[in-house]
């Protein structure tokens, strides 16, 4: 996991989804702005995964391989990745090189 730090709470979600550049891939639709520290949040809706235990332990895989992707390296961005498909029939390594693309695309 990542500190509480790293962790957004609603109000800088808020802003950021307001005032941030937004892309696009296969699994994720993000939403970023570059600041000072890295900031980083997790939305998975109701309508892709229903039951609430599903969808905790999807952030928790999906945050886990961002941690290994960014390799100790943290981008100067605020990160919001908002599920499009669910994710829980990828492998671990097809959900390392969709975040891998994440990457690329906030700089």
């Amino acid at each position: 996991m990542f500190s509480q730090k790293q962790r957004m709470n609603s109000k800088t979600v808020a802003q950021t989804l307001k005032t941030g550049k937004r892309f696009f891939t296969s699994f994720f639709r993000g939403t970023f702005v570059v600041q000072d520290d890295f900031m980083v949040s997790v939305i998975i809706p109701k309508k892709i995964i229903k039951k609430r235990i599903h969808r905790n332990r999807e952030k928790r895989r999906i945050l886990h391989s961002l941690k290994i992707v960014l390799n100790g390296t943290s981008p100067k961005c605020a990160l919001i990745l908002s599920l499009q498909k669910n994710t829980h029939a990828l492998s671990f390594e097809e959900l390392n090189k969709e975040l891998e693309l994440v990457c690329k695309k906030i700089g």
